[in-house]
């Protein structure tokens, strides 16, 4: 994907559709620190990114597209179909934490070697029994005035969990893009973002950070940034602390 610097940030971020490819299977993958931006609509993994019919449009009633006489009317303007939660729950996904990009299935990547780890939709089988949460976003972030979508994905190559990708979807589940947050962040701290929300156009995702005295295991650092899509890239921009969320440790002691 095509990366474009833009204005001072406290962090910085380098977005790619290929989620932690690359890395060696069980290593935490590194935290870039640069400012940058993502093209939507590529994928420089090679996955296959499956082809959605993309947009429909409505012709003039009783006329042929291929009729031989010009007209003096406007073509039809494509109209975008919005995303839906039930789509973005079968999605495809591109690769993640060392896994090929697949069709989720009920929010989970089928993985055949259960020791490789996994990749799933954060939220769709909570670890402590609670009922199902999945984390899914419906809003407009490309600025046509229908609904896309965003879910969180949360994976492990079969250790510890990764830091979460948030991955991107248009026009009736068509894959946009995908922001691994090991690469748009320093210091993203392991497994899924804390808070998602669309709002106003734009993309606002939180997460906890170990801090100086802080075990992975145990972050208490609450940080939070925004994304915007701007003429067909995703840019991250407003990352910050904000100390007011902070974790006291004895959090941990009381799971």
């Amino acid at each position: 994907m095509r990366i474009r610097r833009v204005g001072a940030v406290l962090f910085g971020v380098a977005l790619t559709a290929s989620a932690c490819t690359g890395a060696d299977e069980g290593a935490e993958p590194s935290t870039a620190v640069d400012t940058a931006t993502v093209a939507g609509a590529t994928d420089d993994s090679g996955a296959d990114v499956p082809q959605t019919t993309g947009h429909r449009t409505i012709a003039p009633n009783g006329e042929s597209e291929t009729a031989g006489a010009p007209s003096s009317e406007s073509p039809a303007k494509p109209v975008a179909l919005p995303v839906s939660a039930e789509q973005l729950m079968n999605a495809w996904i591109p690769p993640v934490c060392g896994h090929d990009a697949g069709q989720l299935v009920d929010g989970v990547l089928p993985v055949a070697d259960q020791l490789s780890g996994f990749a799933k939709i954060a939220g769709v089988d909570p670890w402590d029994g609670s009922p199902p949460d999945p984390a899914i976003v419906i809003g407009d972030v490309t600025g046509d005035g229908v609904d896309d979508g965003m879910i969180d994905i949360y994976c492990s190559a079969g250790g510890v969990p990764w830091p979460s990708v948030l991955v991107f979807y248009t026009n009736g589940g068509e894959y946009l893009g995908a922001a691994p947050r090991s690469e748009v962040v320093e210091n993203p701290g392991r497994g899924p973002a804390d808070e998602l929300t669309i709002q106003d156009g734009r993309v606002n995702f939180s997460w906890y950070a170990p801090g100086p005295n802080d075990g992975a295991c145990c972050p208490t650092r609450f940080m939070k940034a925004q994304m915007v899509y701007d003429g067909g890239e995703f840019v991250v921009t407003n990352v910050q602390l904000d100390p007011s969320r902070d974790r006291a440790p004895e959090f941990y002691q009381a799971k």
